[in-house]
């Protein structure tokens, strides 16, 4: 999620709470006299100013939902991990009454994660709910091991209209308003082997999403000291999305191979919520022309409704997407 935009990102309002900061009613920046909203530091007159940054994301990505094997009083899931991403933005002031464009990308790659079943009393103890391939029924097959691996692909672009000022002299706000344009792919792969090892099934379950949405948000910064604050962003999304999902199954039982390939193709409108927290850094330079800021803190996105795969086949939506971890973000206005 982005912090800030040309106007930059952050900014700061000093209390007299630290030793190196200076009187409350001084502003750190130099804003208009007369102004009830002055915009950030650094502002560009008769022209265009500029920002540029990239952040170093170390995310976790979830799907709930897919569930596959339940081993005694214990249901497995399969294991995520946390992995490293990232983001790079560019920012425009377009120098009409403070007014910025901002686009970021996000590239993150949930690679190849793994879960495994098995009993600790014999067979019996380790089962699995799914579709039945030849009858389309749910059924429970008495299975000894069942494992299960997915891999997922996330690549969003974010278009904002925004505005960055002081609300007061401690507390800035950047509300915005854009456009979410998402493609996103995975894939699971859950193996069963059943009581005595007589068959086992292989199904491939796919998922890409490709989609656009509204987008709008606020991002605030609270300032301790011209340098220091904490941030608090929150973004909502109603995302227009087209939703394709494969099933593949192949099984064999007693010699008895069956191959099965079910599409699905759905078209719906998923709800994002896209939340963080964190502390920012802010310098500036050359009579306030310039800012260098930084941030690093804790990132959350919801994916309302996502995922269309699930272990039983029937291509219902009974998981959310979500998205965690640390994000930490360098950048330069000017």
């Amino acid at each position: 999620m982005k912090q800030v935009i040309l106007s930059s990102l952050f900014f700061s309002l000093t209390p007299p709470l630290l030793a190196n900061s200076v009187p409350a009613s001084v502003p750190v920046t130099k804003q208009p006299k007369g102004m009830i909203t002055p915009t950030v530091e650094p502002r560009v007159e008769n022209g265009f100013g500029l920002s540029v940054d990239a952040a170093f994301t170390w995310w976790k990505s979830q799907v709930s939902g897919m569930s596959f094997a339940q081993t005694d009083s214990s249901v497995q899931s399969p294991h995520w991990k946390f992995v490293p991403g990232f983001k790079v933005g560019l920012g425009i002031d377009i120098d009409f009454d403070g007014w910025d464009l901002y686009a970021e990308y996000t590239w993150f790659r949930q690679g190849l994660t793994k879960g495994f079943a098995a009993s600790e009393y014999g067979p019996g103890y380790s089962s699995f709910i799914h579709t039945n391939t030849s009858t389309g029924a749910l059924s429970s097959m008495i299975l000894t091991k069942a494992s299960s691996t997915r891999k997922s692909q996330f690549n969003i672009v974010d278009l904002e209209l925004g505005r960055n000022f002081f609300i007061s002299k401690r507390l800035a706000l950047r509300p915005n308003l854009g456009f979410k344009l998402a493609r996103m792919f995975e894939k699971t792969t859950l193996r069963e082997i059943q009581e005595g090892e007589m068959g086992f099934t292989n199904l491939n379950l796919s998922q890409q999403l490709s989609g656009v949405g509204i987008r709008a948000g606020i991002d605030t910064v609270w300032h301790l000291s011209r340098t220091f604050g904490f941030y608090g962003d929150l973004a909502l999304t109603s995302l227009w999305s087209s939703i394709h999902n494969h099933c593949n199954s192949y099984v064999s039982d007693d010699g008895v191979q069956t191959d099965r390939l079910i599409p699905m193709k759905n078209q719906t409108i998923l709800p994002v919520i896209e939340m963080g927290v964190g502390l920012s850094y802010m310098q500036w330079f050359a009579n306030e022309r310039y800012q260098l800021y930084a941030k690093a803190g804790w990132e959350e996105q919801i994916w309302i409704g996502y995922n269309y795969n699930t272990p039983s086949g029937t291509f219902n939506n009974t998981g959310n997407l979500t998205l965690q971890g640390l994000t930490t973000k360098l950048g330069l206005a000017f």
